[in-house]
């Protein structure tokens, strides 16, 4: 109640506290001393933003219809979790490679022998990427700075300063470090990251500053390698008709290539 009855106009602010709202499933319709609801309050204060996120989560969490989240079944859940940086490994290295080496080879090496030269060095590529992508610093900020300290000991002051040049909004109490611009601070890494784009579980690492055109190269990489895929695929289907392990192999290459295009394009 404390925190909804406070000033929540700043986005960041918003947003991080919806973020706990949801994860840690905080009640959201208590009661306070006069009886007023946490949506009341925020009438009161003329917080339309907080208004139209509680009753959207009261409507949710009312609904007889379990909640579906299609960003978290594609990128994995929230939290540090391996599971689908594993899923996209065992799937190349349990499946992709022995199909590729025992069915697809024989099959169509003699008749696209280029096409096989070209996949193989973009999987070289793709995980010379992926390896850069994970284990590079993506441009974490330094924690406890001085200039934190500095500005938390001129708090008393900074209702005098200009409304674009005051550093409260971009303070991180976690990291205990001001952030600049487009830095963010990643809930999963628990740290502040420069130019800061998302978490990606299948690298297992942020993308940031430093390592997003390894992610870039990483994503285009995977996008043409499942794109091959799927011309072997129907190479192969062409040769022995419709069998169990191609259409399988055919739904696992579309469903990575789509994947692919689609982080190569939005980061």
């Amino acid at each position: 109640m404390t925190i909804l009855g406070s000033n929540m106009t700043h986005n960041g602010m918003f947003t991080e506290s919806s973020f706990h709202f949801d994860t840690d499933r905080v009640e959201i319709d208590p009661l306070d001393d006069r009886k007023r609801k946490p949506v009341d309050l925020a009438q009161a204060r003329g917080h339309t933003a907080v208004v139209k996120y509680l009753e959207r989560e009261l409507h949710k969490r009312k609904s007889l219809f379990p909640r579906i989240d299609i960003w978290q079944l594609v990128f994995g859940p929230a939290g540090n979790s391996k599971g689908p940086l594993l899923f996209f490994l065992c799937s190349v290295f349990l499946w992709g490679y022995p199909m590729y080496l025992f069915r697809c080879v024989p099959l169509t090496w003699d008749d696209h022998p280029n096409i096989h030269t070209f996949f193989l060095t973009t999987n070289a590529a793709m995980w010379a990427s992926l390896i850069a992508a994970h284990s590079l610093d993506p441009g974490f900020l330094p924690r406890n700075t001085n200039e934190y300290h500095q500005t938390i000991r001129q708090i008393t002051n900074l209702e005098k300063w200009r409304e674009d040049r005051n550093p409260v909004f971009r303070l991180c109490h976690t990291c205990r470090t001001v952030r600049p611009l487009r830095a963010k601070h990643c809930r999963v890494c628990n740290r502040c990251v420069l130019h800061f784009d998302h978490h990606c579980p299948y690298i297992y690492n942020c993308v940031g500053l430093y390592n997003r055109i390894w992610f870039l190269l990483f994503s285009a990489m995977v996008a043409i390698n499942c794109s091959v895929t799927v011309y072997f695929a129907f190479a192969c289907i062409w040769k022995e008709g419709w069998t169990l392990l191609y259409v399988a192999g055919l739904l696992e290459a579309i469903f990575f290539c789509g994947l692919g295009w689609i982080l190569a394009g939005s980061t």
